[in-house]
């Protein structure tokens, strides 16, 4: 698995960045939640892999400045099944890793992918990831946008509480 985090390293710096701190703070929340070691084990590496099947996606795509096309964006929005692919093919043992990474654009109204799943269907993993990747994309500059304020990202995570994120791990 460390060598798939060398990968996303090695191919964007930006996106490396992204995924160790969307790692560090999937185990705070993990731990706030009563998660064991080897659960908190588990989730930093879904975290720091979540967007690991973005090798799998073009990187005029992936650096684009402007607003992606519906082709372009359907083309995005493979890499949560690429990443699970990945992974699962790893070991069995992994497979609450491989899940993470597949459902963490779910969304808890059932309006995510790449399943349309809905509410506790997510896994644990992916609901937890859900919540600190769009704090931690919001919170950080990217070619196409500027950063929020993070006191602007809780309120926008807060807005969509039981819409988009599950209700009891938005708890503010």
């Amino acid at each position: 698995m460390k060598t798939y985090a060398k990968i996303i390293s090695a191919r964007d710096e930006q996106t490396s960045n992204h995924c160790e701190r969307v790692a560090y703070n999937a185990v705070l929340l993990g731990k706030e939640l009563g998660l064991n070691e080897s659960e908190q084990s588990l989730l930093y590496w879904s975290g720091l892999l979540h967007d690991v099947g973005k090798i799998g996606v073009k990187e005029e795509i992936l650096l684009k400045r402007g607003k992606l096309t519906e082709e372009e964006f359907e083309q995005v929005k493979k890499h949560a099944e690429i990443g699970y692919d990945l992974i699962k093919s790893l070991s069995n043992r992994l497979y609450p890793v491989a899940e993470g990474v597949r459902s963490h654009h779910e969304k808890w109204d059932g309006s995510g992918y790449p399943a349309g799943k809905k509410g506790k269907d997510i896994p644990l993993f992916g609901r937890i990831i859900a919540i600190v990747d769009v704090f931690e994309a919001l919170t950080s500059e990217r070619p196409y946008k500027d950063s929020w304020d993070p006191e602007d990202a809780l309120d926008y995570i807060i807005s969509y509480k039981g819409i988009y994120f599950d209700p009891e791990l938005v708890t503010i």
